[in-house]
């Protein structure tokens, strides 16, 4: 039955691949073995001893005390040994406990220095068992040997009682150390499969690992895949950009855009065409559709892609200019051409829009100065020559810009830029220069046939106006005869001959202006035309009174009828506004007497009369406006046409009030006197102008 039991735990043994757990049935199968030789050794060594022997009893009974002690303390390491922390060391106690016990045992019949040396055997083994192990037994066993050799000649009973233990000992250190050289190897050789397994497992678990994460990687590329697909069939067909795909010169698919685009009822009317079938037969740069074509797809096939602008022929037979972008792809193991073409009729229409406002002046549409200066090289040739420059020069425009605004000044441009257009032939050139300049290159032209274009565009212009303003023009030209001659030179020459005629035309055309500026003043306000009528009478009453000159009568008489020229350029509503002015309206308002100044400044024979509307608004305490002047610095003309000025307006009804009476306004003009009036001119209308009148 035990023998049995001692089989099944090593079975058990064999079976388990833990180490922990073989351990726990190495420390049974010790113990199974081990136990029952340590009890039955006790009793049988007490029978042996004290009744075979005849040895002392106390002695025989600590002997076997001591046995059966080594029985218990089996049992108890064995039962202390299940704690995890001893269980690597099982076998080493167990050891130890027996060579204690043989040296205890023993240290009687082998002396001292033996029972000395064999301590510090046991303190060796309790430091590094497994390597000591069999040297510390083999040890004690031969010096027991030895004492059973040397008492072999008194050979009796305790020889064999000794020898007896000797064998038993030896019984129990071969079953200690066969077993335990089995479990260790066992122990190896599980713990080897288990590390085999253990790495195997790892090598599976990595190996499955990569195979998931291969298979992964397949269904990520292969979703990828799909969706690369999706979207490129998504971007292929929704895109707005025409998209074709070309093999071997020939259309093999193209989206919905295209077949729009060229007018086609499907992609069946395109597909199998090559690109020159949708072209017209030459391109703008004269080379025929075909062979361009099949030099781009040849160099294409090197360089991989290439991009160039072309001309397609819609179905209707329209031309459309388009950005072709040829790109060379791999598509099922097959190398074609991705092709993608953009409309570019916005585009060129706004190149051309550009290239037409780099060389077009904005205002008139007429060539500009970059467009004359580049032109004028080019026609700068012998083959040109005689090449005539004409500079014309449009007089009154800024009297104009003052009087009427800017728009007029615009307007005024235009119909000069038409009416020169008008006199000149085909082949002429004709630029603005800037502001009120403008110039004309006549190639093949001599200076007689010029003369005859320049009276024409003058007796054009006789009968056009731009509103109330007849539209002069001053001309100058010159001509270039033979090669030598510097054009520079003669568009200086030009210009000076037209700065020359513009002398004797242009006082009279300002004077003239200024006469329609007034004239168109007073039609467009009856009261202003009555009120400078009314101004104009008391200034002549002053002068008379004031004992002046008939011409400075006649001078004081005319500012005092122009006084309010500048309103011409102030808006109607301002003007004529029945409620209170504001801030803003105060100060347009107060502009006039400058632009009064700067219209009439524009003549000569009127630049005295200028200076005096600019002042006619000072005060005599120099709160009054545009300059702030004070006292004597006022002309003295200023002076008197403020007074009359004041007057009239008091006296007059006006949309924002009634008139005062000649009473209220004399006693205005004596309060102000001295404040914002010549206290002295105040003193002379009253005592003399007014009772005449």
């Amino acid at each position: 039955m035990r023998i049995q039991n001692v089989l099944d735990v090593i079975r058990k043994m064999n079976e388990s691949s833990d180490e922990i757990t073989i351990l726990k049935y190495e420390n049974i199968l010790i113990r199974m073995t081990c136990s029952p030789i340590l009890f039955f050794g006790s009793i049988l060594n007490f029978i042996i001893s004290y009744i075979v022997l005849n040895e002392d009893l106390n002695i025989s009974l600590i002997n076997s005390i001591v046995l059966l002690g080594f029985y218990f303390l089996l049992e108890f390491v064995s039962t202390i040994m299940r704690s995890e922390e001893f269980k690597a060391h099982n076998i080493s106690l167990i050891f130890a406990a027996v060579l204690i016990f043989s040296v205890m045992r023993f240290y009687h019949l082998i002396g001292n220095s033996v029972w000395t040396i064999a301590i510090i055997l046991i303190i060796i083994s309790m430091v590094r068992i497994k390597r000591s192990m069999l040297i510390i037994i083999s040890g004690t066993i031969f010096l027991l040997g030895v004492y059973v050799w040397h008492k072999s000649y008194n050979f009796s009973m305790g020889t064999v009682y000794y020898l007896v233990q000797t064998i038993l000992f030896g019984i129990l250190f071969v079953i200690t150390v066969g077993v335990h050289r089995i479990i260790i190897n066992r122990v190896r050789k599980i713990h080897e499969q288990f590390e085999y397994i253990i790495t195997s497992k790892n090598d599976l678990k990595m190996l499955n690992t990569e195979l998931e994460e291969g298979i992964k990687e397949h269904i990520n590329t292969e979703n990828a895949l799909k969706s690369s697909e999706h979207t490129f069939k998504a971007i292929f067909e929704g895109s707005s950009d025409a998209i074709l795909i070309i093999r071997n010169d020939k259309f093999i698919d193209c989206n919905l855009a295209t077949v729009e685009i060229l007018g086609y009822a499907s992609k069946q009317n395109i597909i199998g065409k090559s690109l020159w079938d949708i072209c017209p037969y030459l391109q703008p740069d004269g080379q025929i559709s075909k062979e361009k074509v099949l030099q781009i797809i040849q160099g294409a096939q090197n360089t991989k892609k290439a991009k160039f602008e072309w001309w397609i022929e819609k179905n209707d037979g329209v031309l459309l200019p388009v950005e072709i972008m040829m790109t060379l792809i791999v598509v099922n193991s097959e190398k074609v051409f991705h092709v993608l073409w953009r409309d570019m009729s916005e585009r060129k229409q706004m190149e051309s829009n550009l290239e037409y406002l780099s060389y077009r002046d904005q205002l008139t549409g007429l060539y500009n100065r970059r467009f004359y200066e580049e032109e004028l090289k080019r026609l700068d040739t012998e083959i040109n020559l005689p090449i005539t420059i004409v500079m014309g020069d449009v007089n009154g425009l800024k009297l104009v810009n003052d009087s009427f605004g800017h728009v007029m000044g615009d307007n005024l441009l235009k119909k000069v830029s038409e009416v020169i257009s008008l006199g000149c032939r085909a082949g002429d050139i004709i630029a603005r220069l800037g502001g009120d300049e403008f110039v004309i290159i006549l190639p093949k032209t001599n200076y007689f046939v010029a003369e005859q274009i320049i009276k024409r565009i003058t007796n054009l212009s006789l009968s056009e106006r731009v509103g109330f303003v007849d539209i002069s023009i001053s001309f100058g030209c010159y001509t270039k005869n033979n090669k030598e001659e510097k054009v520079e030179d003669i568009f200086k020459n030009a210009e000076d001959r037209m700065y020359k005629v513009k002398l004797f035309e242009s006082p009279s055309m300002r004077s003239k202006t200024i006469k329609v500026i007034i004239n168109t003043l007073l039609e467009k306000n009856i009261n202003e035309e009555r009120h400078s009528n009314r101004v104009s009478s008391l200034c002549k009453s002053m002068g008379e009174a004031l004992g002046l000159s008939e011409y400075e009568i006649e001078e004081l008489k005319s500012v005092g009828l122009i006084h309010d020229i500048g309103k011409i350029a102030i808006d109607e509503n301002i003007l004529n506004k029945p409620d209170k002015l504001t801030e803003d309206e105060w100060k347009e308002i107060k502009r006039h007497p400058e632009i009064g100044y700067r219209i009439l400044s524009t003549s000569t024979e009127m630049s005295d009369m200028a200076s005096y509307v600019l002042h006619h608004h000072e005060r005599w305490d120099g709160k009054g406006y545009p300059k702030g002047l004070k006292g004597d610095e006022i002309p003295f003309v200023s002076r008197i046409i403020s007074i009359a000025d004041a007057y009239d307006a008091m006296t007059s009804e006006r949309c924002y009030r009634e008139a005062l009476s000649e009473e209220a306004a004399i006693e205005e003009l004596q309060k102000k006197s001295g404040i914002q009036f010549d206290p002295e001119l105040v003193s002379v209308f009253l005592k003399k102008v007014l009772v005449r009148t």
